[in-house]
């Protein structure tokens, strides 16, 4: 989206010779890639200079990690630190876009009925160490762009707060959790498990995308939260799937619920994206299209075998 709008994009990887960095650089030949390392100070300072806007995505998202405060709390809190830190050495610099996500509003284990509405003056305060490390990480990192944003007022910051991010990727990795959840819904490797009662938002990658180049073009500051309005119930996209696709081993059981580390799959309510309508002009599509247009790509890369 940025290329088709004639910006100079610039993007940050650990290494320019790794397998992703050069599918990304035969993808867009006019990108320009730097070396950089979320946990090392000052590692992005060649990559920021001269540029007139940050839009800092990167953080992990393991399901499953055996030491979190390094997996996760570091390269999130870390990671925006360093990156905060050298974007004020630029005084060119006047928008910073930072993606955090919902696991920063919603609570680790909600405690409502179901019917609590979830939107940018939530914080998630329930989360720790051991319980939630993931959505921690994210409530951290969050929480330092703003105080930082407090002491560079030249600076208009804009947090991004997607939920579980779905719709077509661009390129063939498997290791993302959005993709493997979708290839586990296709592939038949839960048709005999059954699917976990449990149901989140979700929201198209160029939902997401589009609300990061509308918040530094329109100056936008504070917190956007990107989400379908209800939570989607794991075997209600299976039911979507198996309709779309009934030549697939998409599961139709559902079995107990499931948490995990990083926080509660339960139902957790509702969310307004109003915010991101009216300030950012985003139009939500529905999921059932995301989740189609996903499975196709997915297809087409030859992630899932469409037979």
């Amino acid at each position: 989206m940025l290329a088709k709008k004639k910006y100079v994009v610039r993007g940050t990887v650990r290494s320019k010779t790794s397998e992703a960095a050069t599918k990304l650089a035969a993808m867009f030949p006019e990108l320009q890639l730097f070396e950089a390392d979320l946990c090392i100070e000052g590692s992005f300072k060649d990559a920021l200079n001269g540029a007139d806007v940050v839009i800092h995505t990167a953080s992990p998202f393991p399901m499953n990690v055996t030491d979190p405060q390094k997996e996760l709390i570091d390269p999130a809190l870390n990671g925006t630190r360093n990156v905060l830190n050298t974007v004020s050495q630029f005084p060119q610099i006047t928008h910073v876009v930072v993606t955090s996500s919902c696991a920063a509003v919603v609570e680790h284990h909600p405690t409502d009925d179901g019917t609590k509405v979830w939107g940018e003056d939530d914080w998630n305060t329930t989360s720790s160490l051991t319980e939630g490390p993931y959505r921690l990480s994210k409530v951290l990192a969050e929480k330092f762009a703003f105080e930082w944003a407090e002491k560079h007022p030249k600076v208009s910051l804009a947090t991004m707060l997607p939920s579980f991010v779905i719709g077509p990727p661009r390129l063939d990795r498997v290791d993302a959790t959005s993709i493997k959840l979708v290839r586990s819904l296709l592939d038949g490797s839960l048709v005999e498990a059954g699917v976990p009662a449990a149901s989140f938002g979700v929201v198209d990658i160029r939902e997401v995308a589009q609300a990061h180049i509308e918040a530094f073009e329109r100056s936008a500051t504070g917190r956007f939260v990107l989400s379908t309005e209800k939570g989607i119930p794991r075997i209600e996209m299976c039911n979507f799937l198996k309709k779309e696709y009934p030549h697939l081993p998409v599961p139709n059981t559902q079995v107990g619920t499931v948490t995990y580390k990083g926080g509660s799959l339960l139902p957790t309510g509702s969310y307004t994206n109003q915010r991101a309508q009216s300030l950012l002009g985003i139009t939500f599509r529905d999921w059932q299209t995301s989740l189609r247009d996903m499975a196709q790509q997915l297809f087409k890369l030859g992630i899932v075998k469409n037979q």
